[in-house]
């Protein structure tokens, strides 16, 4: 006993009707991209390459969302992709505008910090003249010219803080 089977168009488009009725739109990954690519721009907020991520969430949201019916499975998705986005944009300009208004404060508590005796890190003010002009070299700088033997214990030894 043989069976014949022949597919015709209109099987295929019957197929592709049922599966739209009962499950996914045809274009549901747009939605779905939407709402990674929304989550992604909100979690890097404070990188400016969010932005880019962000434009993208929403193009894909705006596209699914205007090429299905209200009521459709997948535009929840896409909206909160959306406000995820438009989320990161803002968090993004209030972080830096935040950051640049207190750009002198940061300045002013980093040279102190540099001022300070207790301070990790070394401060130098300058005059205008090279603070380097009288060393020929790195050994003259730190003076291993009495011993040059100081010299390479300083190049091998890795552990020790090397700071001026």
């Amino acid at each position: 006993m043989s069976y014949d089977y022949y597919y015709t168009d209109d099987v295929e488009r019957e197929i592709k009707n049922l599966q739209n009725e009962n499950g996914n739109p045809s274009n549901y990954g747009l939605a779905i991209a939407s709402l990674i690519m929304g989550i992604v721009s909100l979690v890097f907020f404070l990188f400016l390459l969010n932005i880019i991520s962000a434009i993208i969430a929403i193009i894909l949201g705006f596209v699914f969302i205007g090429g299905t019916k209200a009521g459709q499975k997948g535009r929840g998705l896409a909206k909160v992709g959306i406000i995820t986005s438009i989320l990161s944009i803002v968090l993004c300009i209030g972080s830096y505008v935040l950051i640049f208004q207190n750009a002198s404060n940061i300045t002013k508590m980093m040279e102190n910090e540099f001022k300070s005796n207790n301070s990790q890190f070394h401060y130098y003010e300058s005059d205008g003249e090279d603070p380097f002009k009288d060393f020929d070299d790195i050994e003259d700088f730190y003076k291993f010219y009495e011993n040059p033997d100081d010299f390479e214990d300083f190049l091998n030894d890795n552990d020790k803080d090397d700071t001026l």
